[in-house]
C-alpha cells in the first residue's frame, strides 16, 4: 500500500507576502556555484550580479557584495533612500570587491537624482566612467572606494572628467577614497580624476565634504573645484610625471605631470570654500612648458589654513589671471599654512616660490587678499608676482595683505621635526614630517585673525572687522563650527553661526571680550605659531568629556532596526590649553564597555555610524567617547543610555521542502509516519532559533499535524500517525528567529 505525498510552504509564503515592507538585507556573490539573480538575495542563496540590487533596493535597504571581480555590473540604484532609511551597498566584511566593467559607456557609480544612497568598500577600474552624482542628487556618501585605472582607447579616456558632482548636487560626503589615473598627455594635459561643481553660472552644487583621500596622476589637474561651502580637508593630493607624452610635446615623449587642484567658477556661484589641513605636493611639468604649481586658486572668499604645499614644480599655490578666466581673485583668507620647497622647475622663473601671482591678459585683478601666520622654507623666493600689464611686471604684491608670515629663508631655520630637500617617494605621506620641534622659532610667531569691533562685554555673539576667516559648519554633518580664542585670554569656545554680512560671530558659551581684541582659532601657548602646525608642549591635563551621548544620528534613540551598524553622536568635549584634536569611541554590550568594538579613533567630528556589525536583537549595546586634545591627552569618557537592535522583521522562507529524508519522494510504504526535510531559512537581524512544521491533506492545510514546533533543524519525522491510502499529505515549514517571529 503506497500514500502519495506533495510539498507545500505556501502559508509561510502568503503570510511573508502580507507582512509590511520593511528594510532587508541583500547578499551578492559572484563566485558562489548557486549565485543566479533569480534566487531570492540571501546570503545561502545570493544573487549573482549588482545589477540585481540596483533594481531591487528600496529605501532602507543594503546589500553586501561578497568577494570577487564583478565584469557585469555597476552601481546604479533604481530608487533613491530615505534620511532614516538610506540604500547601502557595502563590501561583506573585509571581502576585496572589485568592479571591473570595460563596457563602453559604462559608469562606475551613476547616481543621477539618486539621494540617500551610500556606497562603501568597493574597488572600481577599467570603466571609462568612475562616481557620477548628479541632477539635484543630494546627501550621498561614498567612503572607503577606490576609482583608479580607467579604460583607454588608444591611450586616451573617454571623458575629461573622470568623477563628477554636479548639477546642483548637495550635501554629498566622499571620504577615505582613492581618484587616481584618470588623464593623459599628448602635447597637452587632458582630464581630472574629479571634479565638484561646474564652470557655469546656474550650478549650484554645494556642501560636498571630501575629506582624508588620495588623489593622484590625473590631466590637466587632479581635482578641479567649483561651487560654495564645500570642505576639503585632511586629503593628499601629488601629480608627479607619471604618464607619456607625445612626440610633439615641448620635451618629447617623456613622463609629464602637472598642478595638483584648480580652483575655477563664476563669482555667482564659487565662493566661501574651506580648504584645510591637505598636503598638496610634487606637481610635476606638463607637455606645454607652462610648469604647475601644487594648487591653482583662481577664484574668491575662501579659507585657506593648515595645509602643507611641498616639493612641486612651481609655486606651491598660485593665483594666476587671464582674459579666459571668470572672475576676479579677492578676499581669499590664507593662514597658517606651510610651504616648504617649492619651485623645483630647473629653469629660472618667477613662479619658483612659494606663492605665485599673476595676470597674463584681461582687466580682471587679484586684491584684498590676506595671508597671515604662513611659513615658507627652503624656496629662491618666498612670494613672486608677475603682472603682464605693468611695465615693471610688478603691482599685484601690493595689492595684498601680509601679517606676520615667517620666511625660514631670512628669518631662521623653522626647525620641523624631519624635512630634506631630498625628494621622497609621492606615495609616502608621512615624509617630510613638517611639524615644528618644541625649540622652533616659529612657537608664538603668529597673531590674532580679527578684531572684536563691538563694545566691550560679554556674551555669546559679538561682532569683528572680518568675520571671512571663521565657518560655522555650514550645516555639513560631521563638520564642527571652528573652536575660536580671544588673544591673550584662556576662554575659547565653538562657533555656531558666521554672518558674513554683518561680521557678527555666534558661539555656543559666553566669552568675555575687550573692544578690539583679536580673535584667533584655539592655539597654545602666548600666541599662535606660524605655519600649519601648532605647537603644544605645555599641555599636562587631559581633555573635558563629552557633555553627552545620544544613540542615533540625532535626537537620542532607543531602539534600532538595523542589525549590521550603529550611530551616535555627542557634544563637543573642550580643552583649555590645546584644544581637541579628536574622539575615540567604543561599544560595549555594558555601560563602557568595549566588546563590540575596541577604542577606535576619529578626526575632530561628534558623529559616528559603525557599519560592518553582526548584532544580535533584544541585546543592548552602548557608546562610549571620549576626547583627544592637541598633546594627545584623552579624558574621561561619556557613555550613551545605550540602544537595542530590535528584529521587526519575520524571517526568509525556507528556499525548499522536500518529502522523505533526502532526495524528494511522492510516495511511501508507511501508514504511521511521514518525513520532510529543508533547505535552511535565513535571518539577517536575530538568527533563525528554530523551525515550526505542519501536515495537511491540502497544501498549507494542518488537518493531519497542526503547527509544532522543532529546534533549530532542518528534518523531521512524525510517527503515530493513522494514514489513509491514497491520500496525499502536504509538509508546511516555517522557520521562527530569535524574536518568535515566524
Amino acid at each position: 500500500m503506497k500514500t502519495r505525498l506533495f510539498v507545500a510552504i505556501t502559508c509561510l509564503f502568503l503570510g511573508s507576502m502580507a507582512a509590511p515592507a520593511l528594510a532587508a538585507t541583500y547578499y551578492v556573490d559572484t563566485n558562489n556555484a548557486l549565485a543566479s539573480d533569480s534566487n531570492v538575495g540571501t546570503e545561502s542563496n545570493p544573487w549573482k550580479t549588482i545589477n540585481k540590487a540596483n533594481s531591487t533596493l528600496a529605501a532602507g535597504d543594503t546589500v553586501l557584495i561578497k568577494a570577487g571581480t564583478y565584469t557585469t555590473s555597476t552601481v546604479s540604484p533604481a530608487r533613491t533612500g530615505t534620511a532614516a532609511g538610506p540604500i547601502t551597498y557595502k563590501n561583506y566584511a573585509s571581502d576585496v570587491v572589485t568592479v571591473n566593467n570595460p563596457t563602453s559607456g559604462a559608469v562606475a557609480v551613476m547616481l543621477d537624482g539618486r539621494s540617500y544612497v551610500v556606497v562603501q568598500g568597493i574597488n572600481f577600474t577599467n570603466m571609462d566612467y568612475f562616481l557620477y552624482i548628479r541632477n539635484s542628487a543630494n546627501h550621498n556618501t561614498i567612503g572607503y572606494c577606490t576609482f583608479t585605472k580607467p579604460h583607454l582607447v588608444n591611450g586616451q579616456t573617454h571623458t575629461w572628467s573622470g568623477s563628477r558632482v554636479y548639477a546642483d548636487s548637495s550635501y554629498t560626503w566622499i571620504h577615505h577614497c582613492q581618484f587616481s589615473d584618470y588623464g593623459y598627455f599628448t602635447n597637452d594635459d587632458i582630464g581630472t580624476n574629479i571634479a565638484i561643481g561646474a564652470d557655469n553660472t546656474t550650478d549650484t552644487t554645494s556642501h560636498t565634504l571630501f575629506e582624508n583621500n588620495v588623489l593622484f596622476h590625473g590631466g590637466h589637474d587632479s581635482m578641479s573645484v567649483s561651487g560654495n561651502y564645500n570642505v576639503l580637508r585632511n586629503n593628499y593630493f601629488h601629480h608627479e610625471a607619471w604618464s607619456l607624452g607625445a612626440a610633439n610635446a615641448d620635451r618629447g615623449a617623456v613622463l609629464y605631470g602637472d598642478r595638483n587642484i584648480s580652483w575655477m567658477g563664476y563669482i555667482q556661484n564659487t565662493y566661501r570654500n574651506l580648504f584645510e589641513g591637505n598636503r598638496v605636493a610634487y606637481s610635476a611639468d606638463p607637455p606645454d612648458n607652462v610648469g604647475a604649481a601644487g594648487m591653482s586658486m583662481n577664484t574668491s572668499y575662501h579659507i585657506i589654513r593648515n595645509n602643507y604645499f611641498y616639493h612641486n614644480d612651481r609655486a606651491g599655490m598660485s593665483m594666476s589671471l587671464t582674459d579666459a578666466y571668470e572672475q576676479n581673485i579677492f578676499y581669499n583668507r590664507v593662514y597658517n599654512n606651510t610651504f616648504f620647497h617649492n619651485g623645483l622647475d630647473p629653469s629660472v622663473g618667477v613662479d619658483n616660490s612659494g606663492i605665485f601671482f599673476a595676470v597674463y591678459s584681461g582687466t580682471q585683478t587679484i586684491n584684498y587678499n590676506v595671508f597671515k601666520n604662513n611659513l615658507f622654507y627652503k624656496h629662491r623666493k618666498a612670494i613672486d608676482e608677475y603682472n603682464q600689464l605693468s611695465p615693471d611686471r610688478k603691482g599685484i604684491i601690493a595689492l595684498q595683505t601680509f601679517v606676520n608670515n615667517w620666511d625660514g629663508d631670512t628669518q631662521g631655520d623653522p626647525l620641523f621635526v624631519n624635512a630634506s630637500t631630498t625628494l621622497g617617494d609621492p606615495m609616502d605621506a608621512t615624509v617630510p614630517d613638517l611639524r615644528l620641534q618644541p625649540t622652533s622659532p616659529c612657537k608664538d610667531k603668529g597673531t590674532y585673525l580679527a578684531k572684536v569691533t563691538s563694545a566691550s562685554g560679554s556674551g555669546t555673539s559679538f561682532t569683528v572687522d572680518d568675520a571671512g576667516y571663521f565657518m560655522d559648519g555650514w550645516g555639513i554633518a560631521g563638520v564642527l563650527g571652528d573652536q575660536i580664542q580671544l588673544l591673550g585670554a584662556a576662554q575659547r569656545a565653538r562657533c555656531t553661526a558666521v554672518n558674513y554680512t554683518s561680521n557678527t560671530i555666534t558661539v555656543d558659551q559666553t566669552l568675555t571680550w575687550t573692544q578690539n581684541q583679536g580673535v584667533c582659532l584655539a592655539y597654545s601657548g602666548s600666541a599662535p605659531d606660524a605655519g600649519a602646525f601648532e605647537l603644544v608642549v605645555d599641555d599636562t591635563t587631559a581633555p573635558g568629556a563629552p557633555p553627552a551621548v545620544r544613540d542615533g544620528t540625532g535626537a537620542d534613540i532607543s531602539t534600532t532596526n538595523s542589525a549590521t551598524q550603529l550611530s551616535a553622536n555627542w557634544d563637543a568635549a573642550t580643552d583649555a590649553e590645546s584644544g581637541i584634536s579628536g574622539y575615540q569611541y567604543a561599544i560595549g554590550t555594558t555601560a563602557g564597555g568595549t566588546q563590540t568594538v575596541n577604542w577606535t579613533s576619529l578626526g575632530n567630528v561628534t558623529i559616528v555610524t559603525k557599519t560592518g556589525l553582526t548584532l544580535t536583537a533584544a541585546q543592548t549595546y552602548y557608546f562610549s567617547v571620549r576626547a583627544v586634545n592637541g598633546a594627545g591627552l584623552t579624558g574621561s569618557a561619556t557613555n550613551s543610555n545605550g540602544q537595542t537592535p530590535i528584529d521587526t522583521t519575520a524571517p526568509s522562507t525556507p528556499p525548499a521542502v522536500r518529502d522523505g529524508t533526502g532526495a524528494d519522494i511522492s510516495t511511501t510504504n508507511s501508514a504511521m509516519q511521514l518525513s520532510a526535510n529543508w533547505d535552511a531559512a535565513t535571518d539577517a537581524e536575530s538568527a533563525i532559533s528554530g523551525y515550526q512544521y505542519a501536515v495537511g491533506t491540502a497544501a498549507g492545510g494542518t488537518q493531519t499535524v497542526n503547527w509544532t514546533s522543532l529546534g533549530n533543524v532542518t528534518t523531521v519525522t512524525k510517527t503515530g500517525l493513522t494514514l489513509t491510502v491514497g491520500q496525499t499529505y502536504y509538509f508546511s515549514v516555517r522557520a521562527i528567529n530569535a524574536v518568535g517571529l515566524t
